[in-house]
């Protein structure tokens, strides 16, 4: 089986993603972390890429088809959980060409929880340890509990970028929801539940399908 887990910044993907792949073992594909990847191993494409994701603006929709295809070899004829992806409709139609995607779960999240949720969030500068200001404080603040080095806000984490992402993903995936909706593959979630029952509602859709 295979799944798509989409939702705007801060609904919780990374987190329940990190849970689905412990209780059924998919391979995890966060098109997230393989565009950091790419821009920090200073590649052809991370090249391209290193300005777009400065400005927080959209990667193209061929970036990101060319992306999942030189990753393909990796998760080919495995279970896949694909995290945050696709996110249009062109890339909704060239991922069918290289993986079936069985259910589409969408978590939702109102922008004033998305705010609280990643506007509090602090990283270490030294060793990458992340707090947050309500749910996870450091015992001083602005110093990391581990290493001791300075903690600081990354710039996706400022409410203008937080609020300009929304934006984007709001405007960016109503598209490919559709195009899923109209399959019969979409389930959408309550994103601002406790997290376990967030998980929860996910296998009951994962395990219905």
């Amino acid at each position: 089986m295979n799944l798509a887990l989409l939702g705007p910044p801060g609904s919780g993907k990374g987190t329940q993603s990190e849970k689905l792949v412990r209780k059924y073992g998919f391979f995890h594909v966060s098109t997230g972390d393989m565009l950091r990847e790419e821009v920090k191993q200073n590649t052809p494409l991370g090249k391209g890429l290193y300005g777009i994701l400065k400005r927080c603006e959209l990667v193209q929709d061929a970036l990101m088809i060319e992306l999942l295809g030189q990753y393909v070899t990796h998760f080919a004829g495995k279970s896949v959980l694909l995290d945050g992806f696709p996110r249009t409709v062109p890339q909704a139609r060239a991922l069918s060409a290289i993986v079936d995607v069985d259910l589409v779960v969408v978590l939702s999240a109102p922008v004033e929880l998305v705010l609280e949720r990643m506007g509090g969030r602090w990283v270490c500068s030294a060793c990458a340890t992340t707090y947050h200001t309500s749910f996870a404080p450091p015992r001083q603040q602005g110093v990391c509990d581990r290493c001791g080095a300075n903690l600081v806000q990354r710039t996706d984490d400022q409410p203008a970028t937080i609020r300009r992402r929304y934006g984007l993903y709001t405007t960016q995936t109503q598209g490919v929801l559709a195009f899923y909706q109209n399959l019969g593959k979409m389930v959408r979630i309550d994103g601002t539940m406790n997290s376990d029952v967030v998980f929860e509602t996910i296998c009951q859709a994962v395990e219905k399908k």
